[in-house]
């Protein structure tokens, strides 16, 4: 039989990763972006165009492949996709 191990709630620390504490956030930030582009009802190409990242790498980031990508670039497009409200069909930005 096997034995289960509880992790800690970060499974990048259960994994041993050196940057768990940086990588754990930017997975956060990664899904707080799916989640306002749900939200929103954005399609990928306008989620990209509002964040002024090339939608393939919007699309990257958005299954997973946001390894390499500084935090505080993660948290602009979040920032910027937020900031942004739907109205009489145009997107504009809030102010």
């Amino acid at each position: 039989m096997n034995e289960v191990e509880a992790g800690n709630g970060n499974v990048y620390t259960d994994l041993g990763d050196p940057e768990a504490k940086e990588m754990l956030a930017k997975a956060q930030t990664v899904s707080s972006i799916i989640r306002l582009i749900g939200e929103k009802g954005l399609s990928l190409s306008d989620a990209a165009r509002l964040a002024d990242v090339p939608q393939v790498q919007l699309s990257k980031l958005l299954i997973g492949r946001f390894q390499t990508n500084a935090l505080i670039d993660l948290e602009e497009i979040r920032k910027k996709i937020r900031d942004y409200k739907k109205h009489d069909d145009r997107i504009y930005r809030a102010t």
